[in-house]
């Protein structure tokens, strides 16, 4: 048989069952003659992460108007587990059906089969250079959430007096202080939010919660009547001092059961900051 003569013409038809979704698309089918065999090729796009395709190829001898298949003697990427990309088909066509003067054409007809979004737990340690101690924990799934709470070695330190200038300005205490050497930084971010699966291995996370980050000096208080040490306190820098309201958005990658995740967030609309972690989900 010569297979020189035939006439190339690319047909598409897409097939698919309730599950399709509209951005999928078969597109860019080919053919050409390879010795006594037709190489086919067409292209798969818009699958989403849990899908794949069942494709089978029909061929039409008379330019479209009637087809038959599926096709048997073929080799290649056809029938189930068939993924986004470029796909390559065999068809030992002399063993199937007399070609000689054909004007073909070929339709690849596809259906869709969708996986179910598997749900899990997972855990993560997070930091940042102003709160390095976080626990993040939640569900990761098509939709999930999580719990995030984040804070420095000193959350819990309050100052009763306001710092401005080297001074405290609002002291109103029968004493007298002094400014210690010691500074603090008392931090720390609530969040709970949502989580997204955009591909396989990859998730989205956005929350919102509360935050606070405050700079504080440190004072010894003494009587006027002794000079005896009253205790210390601290004065609370408002210039630099945020609380309030807090965003926060990132990505997870999923490498196995390892966690990689990252991300910004802003407290009170005033302090930007990122997150990084690592976890593991079972």
């Amino acid at each position: 048989m010569n297979l020189k003569p035939i006439k190339q013409i690319a047909l598409l038809l897409f097939v698919l069952n309730f599950t399709a979704i509209s951005a999928q698309n078969i597109s860019e089918i080919g053919f050409k003659v390879a010795g006594n065999n037709i190489e086919i090729t067409y292209t798969v796009k818009g699958l989403a992460f849990n899908q794949s395709l069942t494709t089978s190829i029909y061929v039409s001898t008379d330019g479209g108007s009637s087809f038959q298949g599926p096709l048997k003697f073929v080799s290649g990427d056809l029938g189930p587990g068939i993924l986004n990309g470029q796909h390559k088909v065999l068809w030992e066509a002399t063993k199937e059906i007399p070609l000689d003067n054909s004007n073909l054409a070929f339709e690849v007809r596809a259906e869709v089969q969708e996986t179910p979004v598997k749900k899990d737990l997972f855990i993560a340690l997070t930091g940042n250079q102003v709160t390095p101690l976080g626990l993040r924990a939640g569900l990761l799934g098509k939709v999930g959430y999580y719990i995030a709470l984040q804070s420095n070695l000193s959350p819990g330190i309050k100052g009763n007096y306001t710092y401005e200038d080297n001074a405290i300005t609002d002291y109103n205490r029968f004493a007298w202080y002094e400014f210690t050497s010691e500074h603090k930084k008392a931090a720390f971010t609530a969040f709970g939010g949502l989580t997204f699966q955009a591909g396989r291995n990859l998730f989205l996370y956005g929350g919102a919660g509360y935050g606070k980050y405050e700079v504080l000096y440190e004072i010894e208080e003494y009587s006027y009547e002794d000079d005896a040490l009253l205790g210390t306190d601290y004065g609370r820098d408002e210039t630099l001092s945020v609380k309030g309201p807090a965003l926060e958005a990132g990505i997870i990658l999923r490498t196995g059961k390892l966690l990689l995740m990252g991300g910004g967030n802003v407290l009170n609309f005033k302090m930007p900051g990122w997150n990084a972690g690592i976890g593991i989900s079972f």
